[in-house]
């Protein structure tokens, strides 16, 4: 595994989640988002294990009860 597979550039981030610079600048702002590390004296990058706990903690756009709970069953005897 390389470095640059445990991290993303801004470029790599904003198409992942398929957000602009401006909401990337404001989640962060907010602190509602990871901070980027510095590794270089020009070059910041995100941490992909940041990334995906924050993608985690988020709400679901839609919930349903029941469905989430069928889904969540299936996986578990899968």
């Amino acid at each position: 595994m390389t470095i640059m597979a445990l991290t993303l550039s801004k470029e790599q981030l904003l198409e992942e989640l398929d957000i602009v610079e401006n909401t990337l600048r404001a989640l962060i702002d907010k602190r509602a988002f990871p901070h980027p590390r510095k590794i270089g004296p020009t070059k910041i990058r995100w941490l992909v294990a940041e990334v995906v706990e924050w993608l985690q903690a988020q709400p679901k756009a839609w919930t349903n009860l029941a469905t989430d709970q069928a889904e969540e069953a299936g996986a578990d005897s899968a």
